[in-house]
């Protein structure tokens, strides 16, 4: 598949009315393809789709299979285009299988608090990333 393959089927692929055999060749032809993943990340990005930053914050809802059937949709549709955002997945699920099952009762009140705390910290100081940065992860 071209890169001018992949840009033609891009809207079918995107609408998700592209017939199996070809969204797999437009898959296979997107790992290999930083330009037409950089180009399927943007027209998402236009649709208003999910983006990198929504993945940081959906990871655990997808991961506990706690997405609504639409949203679990779009987010796959994601990862479908987004290497980094696979590996950051994957990553995720594996340390959650590393670590094991981990009860909020398991904590002492003392360690809860200090993660609370923590959490709500970084999320006042978190800068929300820009374009550029989601475009330079993609290559």
């Amino acid at each position: 598949m071209t890169c001018s393959d992949c840009t033609t089927l891009s809207s079918p692929f995107l609408d998700e009315t592209l017939p199996a055999p070809d969204r797999e060749q437009v898959l296979s032809h997107l790992q290999t393809c930083a330009p037409c993943r950089l180009h399927l990340h943007q027209a998402l990005n236009a649709r208003g789709s999910i983006t990198c930053r929504d993945v940081v914050d959906l990871v655990s809802a997808y991961l506990e299979e706690e997405l609504p059937a639409d949203e679990r949709a779009r987010f796959e549709q994601h990862l479908a285009i987004c290497p980094p955002c696979r590996v950051y997945v994957d990553q995720m699920r594996q340390t959650i299988q590393a670590l094991g099952p981990l009860s909020e009762e398991a904590l002492p009140e003392a360690v809860k608090l200090d993660l609370l705390a923590a959490f709500r910290n970084w999320t006042k100081s978190a800068a929300s990333p820009t374009e550029s940065q989601d475009q330079a992860r993609l290559e």
